[in-house]
């Protein structure tokens, strides 16, 4: 037996609910007992057997899929594109979807003018989904069997975005002029520390170690956390003085950082347009928060060597630190003579 499709608001003050990926909208408003009454008597009829393999629509299965499934482990996946998929596809069994459809799934992605990486991610996604229909015995397993041999976006086909590189120090000091509050010293510390934006819009007061010398914070939620690896943050002298503060405001509990009108936490979407919406309005060079990881790993690299800011930066591999950590033309040009 499924799980019941959930009763939820819609517009106007009208309950819905889907069924086999199909909205129905209630009569009478949200919550009463008309509502409630028809929500019943339809769910009541669609959890009496699982759905057999095969009939069940593509929009049906995006979405207990993204319920079920879209946020664990480390994924970034957005409703947007699956919104797309299911307006354009979501009618079709998934059984019916075929490689000439999946060709027309990636042209839909290119036509919106996403970058050839952006459209692999949703088209991965999509067949994670497959793949857990087929694990959930909603979808036939030669479906996704077929899927997996249809080509992704290859080069040339969509435009790619360009390489992430460092952010010079002028360009930041120079934005941070026409900044307040909180994000001047989180542009700093992210600096110092090399973190990445979202782990240092998320440092909290009792999660970091005061102890000895260098102080450390090993963030609960981070990128690779869901590969089981750990991370190490390290605060030396410069981090800590700009930290002090803000463990004295906090009281020692809580979010260190929060938006300064609303005292909300702040997000990785506000980080960004405070900064580009700074650089826009006083004609600096735009540039994005993750950049400072980027500048980091370079000043670390000149500085002490590769293997300290792999550590710097918590990469299990070498490679990765490589590709933010970006060579000294300068120092490559002494070393050749």
């Amino acid at each position: 037996m499924r799980k019941p499709p959930k009763y939820q608001k819609a517009a106007r003050n009208r309950g819905r609910v889907y069924i086999d990926g199909k909205q129905i909208l209630l009569p009478g408003e949200y919550n009463s007992p008309e509502s409630l009454r028809e929500y019943h008597r339809l769910v009541a009829g669609s959890i009496i057997e699982k759905p057999a393999i095969g009939s069940i629509t593509i929009r049906y299965l995006l979405r207990c899929w993204f319920d079920a499934e879209g946020r664990k482990g480390g994924k970034r996946v957005t409703r947007h594109p699956f919104n797309l998929i299911a307006k354009h596809f979501g009618t079709m069994t998934v059984d019916e979807f075929k490689s000439k459809d999946f060709r027309r799934l990636k042209e839909l992605f290119i036509r919106q003018g996403w970058a050839r990486r952006y459209c692999n991610s949703n088209l991965r996604f999509f067949l994670q989904a497959v793949k857990w229909g087929v694990v959930e015995e909603h979808v036939s397993p030669d479906t996704y069997a077929l899927l997996t041999l249809c080509p992704l976006v290859r080069f040339g086909e969509a435009h790619d975005n360009p390489e992430v590189t460092p952010v010079t120090e002028e360009i930041v000091r120079e934005t941070c002029k026409h900044l307040r509050g909180d994000i001047v010293d989180m542009i700093q510390l992210q600096l110092n520390a090399g973190m990445r934006p979202g782990e240092v819009i998320r440092i909290r007061a009792e999660e970091i170690v005061r102890e000895g010398d260098i102080w450390t914070w090993s963030p609960r939620k981070h990128k690779t956390a869901h590969r089981g690896r750990p991370r190490t943050i390290y605060f030396g002298t410069e981090s800590q003085k700009i930290l002090r503060p803000y463990l004295v405001r906090s009281g020692g509990h809580g979010l260190l950082f929060r938006l300064p009108r609303w005292q909300t936490p702040w997000t990785r979407s506000w980080y960004n347009t405070t900064i580009r919406q700074a650089c826009k309005k006083h004609g600096i060079e735009p540039w994005h928060p993750h950049q400072l990881r980027h500048a980091a790993a370079t000043r670390v690299r000149d500085e002490h060597g590769i293997e300290f800011a792999q550590v710097l930066l918590g990469h299990a591999r070498l490679n990765m630190t490589e590709h933010y950590a970006v060579v000294n033309a300068e120092k490559a040009k002494k070393a050749a003579k």
